[in-house]
Parts: C-alpha cells; structure tokens; sequence
C-alpha cells in the first residue's frame, strides 16, 4: 500500500482541476502578500509612534527605571522574607506567663540553701574584671571578707596578682551579676584543696544563665542557663572543641558536679594551684584563658567543679547563635591562641582524658605536600608512624608548609626529622628531635630547645650529650620488612646504584668505573657525568625501590663524608637487606656492630672489585634468609616504635601504656 505522492503531478490531473490548483495558489499568493502590507504599516506606525515626543519621554523613563523596580520587587521579596522570618521568631518569644514561670524558677534556685555552709576561712581576693570602677553588687562585699579590686582590663590580672597574695582568687567578668547574698562563701565552699579522700578540688565556677531582658529585645533564653560549665568535646575534623554545658536547662536542675573546664564569667581558684600550674596567662578573651588555666589545673592533678546553688545573671554579648553552645570559635583568634598553648591536653580530654592513647606528630624536610613523595625522609617518617598506629596510637607525617595546622598544634608529641633546615618546636607539645642526617648542619643549640633529642648514630649521640643539657638517645632508622621483601623474578642488573649525583661523581660509581665495572644507575643528575647507557631511569618511585633492590645482583651504597665519620648508617641498608640482597658500601662507624658482616666495605676500586665479585658469587638464598632474620629481629620500624615510646617514658614525656604488640 502506497500514500499519495509528496507533491502534486500536473500529468495526474485534467484542465479545470489544473485551473483550480492555479487559482488557489494565486488566493494563497494575494493573501501573503496582503499580510507583509498590513506586517509594513505597523513597522512604520512604530516608528512614527516612537518619533513623537511624549512616546520617547515614556520609553526614556521605562530604560532609567528599570533598575529602580527591579530594587522595589527585590526589597518587596525581602521584606516577605524577613516577615516570615520575625513570625517565626516571635513564636520562639517566650510569653509573659512563661518568663514568670522561668523567673519563678530562677528565684527557687537561688533561695535554695547552699550545699555547705558559707565559710571564709582563707584570705579572699576578687578581680571584677572590665572597668575601673565597681558595680554595685561588688561594691556591697563586706571588705572584712575579701578584697575587692576593678581592673581595665584581662592583661592586668598578672599583676594585680603579684601585688596580692591572697588564699583564693576571685574572677568576675564585669557583665557577670552574682545573684544571692551569699554567692562568694558558696563558691569558696566547693574548694577543697586537701581532701581526705579523691582528688582535690582546686577551683569552681558559677552556673551563669541569661539575663531577663526587655520585651523588645527577649530571646527564647531568657532566664535558662547559659552554661554550667564547659565540655570539651571534638568536631567533625576530629579537632578538640569546647561547648556550654547544660546550655538551655532550668536553673533549678544544675547541681554540682566535676567539669573539665569553665569559662570567664565567675570562678575562684586556690592560689597554690594557680601558681603550681604556671599562673594565669591572658589570651584573646576570658573564656579562652579561662580554659587555658583549667586545663593546666588538671594536668596538675586537681579537678574543676560548677557550683549549682551560686547563679549568676551573664550580660556578656554573644556574636551570633552558633556561639551561644560554642563561646570560643574554632574559626577565631582565640581558639588558636588556646590550640597554641593547651592544644595537646586539650586534644587529650577530647579524646578521653589521660587515659587516652598519645598523638604524634612528625614534621620532615619536605616543603610542602605536593612534593613529600619525593623525599626519602617523609617514607621513613611515615613507616615509624603506622607503627606507632599499630599499637594504638595517633600519629600523622606533615610538611613544613602544615606542620603548625591545628590538627598537628592538638598532637601530644612532635617529632622532627632533622632535614637540611631547622624546623621551630611548638609550645605547648613534646618536641623530639631525631637526627638522621648532616651532623654538619646541626648548631647544638637547637638541641636545647627540645625536650629530647634522638639520632641515628651512636658515636654521635655520645658527641651531643657533652653538648646539650636535653636528654640524648639512639633511634637508628630502619624499614618495612612487609614492603621490603624478596620479589620474584630474574636478575635484572649485576650492579645497582640507587642515588641522585648530587652533582658530583659519588665515590662508588667512580670506583666502580675505575675498576671496570658498568653499574646500572638510577636516579637524576648523571647526565654528562656518566655514559648515557648507564643511567636506567632518571627517578624512581618509592614504591618501585623493592623490585628494583630484589632483582639486583648487588647493590651499592656510599655516605656524605660526616655521616660516614660519625655513624650515620644509611636508610638504604635496611631497605636492601630486607630484600635479601647482598649490598657493598662504603666504610662507616659502627656498620659491623648495627649488620655484622651482612655488609661488606671498599676502600679502593680493586678492593669494591672484589667485594662486588663475592656478592654475586654467594649462596642468594642463604643470604636473604640470614639478611632478612636480622632485619625482622633488630631494624623495623616496629622496634624503633617501641624504642621511641621506651625513650619517652624514660625521661618522664609520656605517660599512656606503651602497647603490648610484637615488635614488629
């Protein structure tokens, strides 16, 4: 079955159907072109229109108003919004009768009798912090009970200090209102330095709640508590936070209880614990020293306590609502400053307390992350940290472009891996220092700005321990027995040499041509220094390094002359052996008592003939199996953990169990 053709066939049709076609395409063609005339009048009516003077006054005013209504329709929409938004605020208001209700609860709990009976027994001294005149309610202290004192401002406090001596400190914001008669001896009373049983109690705080304000600036706060104390807690990055405890609760809930810190409203502390824990030092806002001296107490080994019967009306102003749970930000100047001085503990409460397994920190020579897989020291770094993880500690390697990023200021326990450029302890951690390399570059006065100074060589740690005061130890590097292992296949080359020229022609590459030997060479910087046909590859991946040693006949190593007169035994060795293959170096300090007679050593181009000539010849098997016993017993990073948590707890820097795995 076929349609009818697309087009009309004129042989399909007789004369008059054929008129008739004629006659409707002339109709068609008459109206088309009536509608392009009636289509050109109306441009030129347009035109003529828009040519009268009043037509273009209208349309100037139309093009310089537009940007004024699109203001108006975008205030309109904002004003729609911002109406919703005060609806929903104002269904948050409290209502007259529920801030009676608040304010009838805030009376009880005030009117309740305190726990202990008020007592001053101590000389009292209290600072009312943010102006220099009193209040009123300070104004009303007995001067019997305690000296009272305005100061301007939180950087005066040290001084006002050190000008009295009293038993008990008193601090109390300005904008702080106590709200009983007998708020002072209550908050004493919770102090108890010297219990007969537990853990002394060596400062307080007040339970601070919101004030009542006017009708017109009330907030569904009013009147409950603000905090009644601080949590410290962690966020979504794993980083210490702290946060107001109890924040919205009814007044009258609030009983005493042992916190880890508080903040600057109102507190009063032992003036032995205040000096025992290194004094009050001002930081960006009250809150942030405030919880600053609490941790220091606890470090000390007192505790912290919120008083529920002492309440306090707190004016201060809070930024914005993410600060009424959170009043240190962990985007502020304040946060870092207390991350400067109190990150690690209080990173370690966050995490549990003093219980808690320890977090170290390494820093390397590498400048930045981008470029860390290049150098050699960030792998050795980062085999020590899996096995301190290993048994159950926290440990991340970092660059010297992040190595002061707040995850690595909360650590416990920054190592340094002494590269080519020193590298600044950070207050507030215990910084080691390991030395691996360049005795040359080390000014010995950089040793005594660390808490221990570790280094892979025996002859020189003996050298710096009549240099420096700081404790001095062994850490010899070492591998990964797991990574670095015997890999399947042929030999590839007789003679290896994994190393950059530095510029110069290396000792065992100059011997080894010099006593005929044609090494296969891998690593940059040969060109022109070497025939062409020598150099392998001008880089080479760390993860390549165990098929490269595995399916080497032998491989050769050599030392910068002061690592090599002072001990320092390379990386490589422990690297190579663990792979079960034979390796010829050059002669260092101490290499038999590290390797026995594993490593072999030259001292001409006849004798490294000679040592080369041996490796090959011996049994491979047996040497892997002797090579890899004394690795897997001695030199992984297993046992340099366990070395380094032993040297820690030696010297009194750490405390947590050092962990009860297999050394390797």
């Amino acid at each position: 079955m076929t349609g009818p053709p697309s087009t009309p066939d004129p042989e399909c049709y007789e004369v008059d159907e054929l008129d008739t076609l004629r006659q409707q395409l002339e109709a068609e063609a008459a109206g088309a072109a009536h509608w392009r005339a009636v289509a050109r009048n109306r441009d030129a009516a347009l035109v003529a229109l828009k040519g009268r003077t009043s037509v273009r006054a209208v349309l100037a005013l139309d093009f310089r108003t537009q940007g004024l209504r699109r203001s108006l329709r975008e205030t309109a929409r904002q004003i729609r919004t911002r109406g919703a938004q005060l609806a929903t605020a104002s269904r948050a208001i409290p209502t007259r009768a529920a801030i009676a209700g608040r304010q009838q609860h805030l009376d009880a709990a005030i009117s309740r009798p305190p726990t202990s009976p008020p007592r001053l027994a101590k000389s009292v001294l209290v600072l009312v912090v943010g102006g220099e005149d009193l209040p009123p309610w300070a104004r009303e202290i007995d001067p019997t009970l305690a000296t009272v004192i305005a100061i301007a401002n939180e950087a005066l406090i040290p001084a006002a200090l050190a000008q009295h001596l009293e038993d008990v400190v008193v601090l109390v914001d300005r904008l702080v209102t106590p709200l009983s008669d007998h708020w002072l001896p209550a908050l004493i009373a919770k102090l108890d330095p010297k219990p007969t049983t537990g853990a002394p109690v060596v400062a307080a705080t007040a339970t601070l709640v919101h004030p009542r304000r006017p009708v017109i600036r009330s907030t569904r706060h009013d009147l409950l508590v603000r905090s009644a104390g601080l949590e410290v807690t962690t966020d979504n990055r794993a980083l210490p936070t702290v946060a107001a405890r109890l924040a919205g609760a009814d007044p009258r809930s609030i009983t005493d209880s042992m916190i880890p810190a508080f903040g600057g409203g109102l507190w009063a502390v032992e003036r032995q614990a205040l000096e025992s824990a290194g004094g009050y030092r001002p930081l960006p806002t009250a809150d942030a020293s405030a919880v600053d001296l609490c941790l220091r107490l606890l470090d000390q080994g007192g505790t912290v306590t919120v008083a529920g019967s002492v309440l306090a009306s707190d004016h201060r102003p809070v930024p914005d609502a993410r600060s009424l749970l959170h009043p240190i930000p962990a985007s502020s100047p304040a946060w870092r400053a207390l991350l400067e001085t109190s990150g690690p503990t209080l990173a370690r409460h966050a995490r549990g307390g003093t219980a808690a397994p320890a977090a170290f920190t390494f820093t390397v020579a590498a400048p930045k992350p981008k470029v860390a897989e290049l150098w050699g020291d960030w792998h050795l770094a980062g085999g020590l940290a899996r096995a301190l993880e290993t048994r159950g500690h926290r440990a991340r390697v970092r660059t010297l472009a992040d190595h002061t990023e707040p995850e690595a200021r909360v650590a416990d326990i920054h190592v340094v891996v002494r590269g080519l450029a020193p590298v600044t302890p950070t207050p507030g951690q215990t910084n080691v220092l390991w030395v691996i390399s360049h005795p040359e570059d080390l000014d010995v006065t950089e040793c005594d700005q660390f808490d221990l100074v570790l280094v892979a060589s025996e002859p020189y740690a003996h050298h710096l321990r009549t240099q420096t005061n700081t404790p001095v130890e062994v850490l010899l590097q070492a591998t990964d027995p797991d990574r670095f292992r015997p890999r399947p296949g042929a030999i590839t080359h007789d003679v290896v040499v994994v190393a950059k020229s530095r510029d110069v022609m290396r000792p065992m590459v100059t011997d080894c041509l010099a006593a005929g030997i044609r090494p296969a060479i891998y690593g940059s910087g040969w060109e022109g220094l070497v025939d062409d046909g020598l150099i392998i590859s001008d880089h080479v991946d760390n993860s390549d390094l165990p098929s490269i040693y595995s399916r080497a006949g032998v491989v050769l190593n050599d030392h910068w002359d002061t690592m090599r007169t002072w001990g320092f035994v390379s990386n490589r060795l422990f690297d190579v052996l663990a792979c079960g293959t034979p390796v010829v170096s050059d002669p260092v300090s101490g290499l038999t008592d590290v390797f026995g007679d594993l490593v072999s050593t030259w001292g001409s181009p006849s004798e490294l003939r000679q040592r080369v000539e041996a490796a090959l010849a011996v049994d491979r098997a047996q040497f892997s199996e002797q090579a890899r016993s004394l690795i897997e017993a001695h030199h992984t990073f297993g046992h340099r953990a366990e070395q380094l948590l032993s040297h820690l707890s030696q010297h009194g820097l750490l405390t947590e169990p050092t962990g009860t795995e297999n050394a390797r």
